[in-house]
């Protein structure tokens, strides 16, 4: 069995919230080629779709991965002994500083995704504090997705340090 863990900065009705929900209903106990996965959850349990994963027999945990609380490392790092994580899959600016730094210190694979990735409409001093966010922690990252074309071309006009190989595209829905 190959348990993924999905974190997430919200549950609330909105399309990071449905892209979290399908992936991890696609993927909860499906068996390919021999191989079982398994999904288990960690965000707030501040919408819908949080009691909609669980409704589907998947394990979610409640934890405010919007805020800077340090024991929200501690509760992801337990949760990933606890199911013997093999992937943490990231989603919103939150969920992925959490994530990926507990995935590098557990030597466990990282994938982020974004959710509205809009360089352009932030101001310049924000700008350039989220580039350098992103490109340190590309070091911490084995893959990125984006949900469309047009999402990833606006990462790949910020001047980052992130690989084109590290980057996928998975169209939502």
């Amino acid at each position: 069995q190959v348990p993924i863990l999905f974190l997430s900065v919200t549950s609330i009705l909105g399309g990071g919230s449905e892209v979290v929900y399908t992936l991890v209903k696609s993927i909860h106990e499906l068996k390919k080629n021999g191989i079982e996965y398994k999904a288990i959850v960690a965000c707030p349990a501040d919408g819908e779709y949080f009691q909609l994963m669980k409704n589907l027999g998947i394990e979610g945990y409640d934890l405010p991965l919007r805020k800077l609380k340090l024991s929200n490392f501690y509760e992801i790092r337990k949760i990933c002994k606890r199911h013997s994580i093999q992937l943490i899959h990231t989603h919103g600016k939150g969920a992925g500083l959490f994530g990926r730094i507990v995935s590098f210190l557990s030597r466990i694979t990282s994938v982020h995704s974004f959710h509205g990735y809009d360089c352009d409409r932030m101001r310049p001093i924000h700008r350039g504090m989220y580039i350098a966010y992103e490109s340190f922690f590309s070091f911490f990252t084995d893959a990125y997705i984006f949900v469309s074309d047009s999402e990833k071309d606006k990462f790949d006009a910020s001047p980052s340090l992130v690989s084109n190989a590290q980057k996928n595209v998975v169209f939502n829905g």
